[in-house]
């Protein structure tokens, strides 16, 4: 059901903003998401459209909660978790793209005791144990 979902997800963004584009509406948007999560079996769906910096629709479909049949608004909240960490990546590859930022060119600040890259922050998990491992051996000798 998970793949199913991005799927959904991926088919949301792509094909009607292409429908929405040729026809300058979002007519038909309803019957494809319906249609789509039923072939994917997805139980709800919220979808935000922005066109020109503003939010032309946002809308949920479906159920947060099946059982207790709980509708999804366009208000309603979903935990992300981890997500997060693909937007940032994305953004930084952004900034690379446009020539703002080196993956590999160490960055400085007011609270860094070693330089890091982005490169290595964006795979904190091997970078930050090694970072905190130099600091807490500094402060211990």
């Amino acid at each position: 059901m998970f793949r199913g979902a991005w799927l959904l997800l991926a088919m949301a963004a792509v094909l009607p903003a292409s429908a929405a584009e040729a026809t300058g509406s979002l007519d038909g948007f309803d019957e494809f998401m319906l249609a789509a999560m039923k072939e994917f079996k997805v139980p709800g769906a919220a979808v935000a459209v922005v066109k020109d910096g503003k939010i032309i629709l946002s809308k949920g479909y479906g159920f947060r909660d099946v059982a207790r049949q709980l509708p999804i608004t366009g208000a309603t909240m979903f935990p992300i978790a981890s997500i997060t960490k693909s937007f940032t990546v994305t953004a930084l590859g952004t900034l690379v793209d446009q020539g703002r930022l080196e993956w590999d060119k160490p960055r400085y600040g007011p609270y860094v005791l070693n330089p890091a890259t982005a490169r290595i922050v964006t795979s904190a998990s091997r970078a930050l144990c090694s970072v905190f491992g130099r600091i807490l051996s500094s402060a211990i000798t």
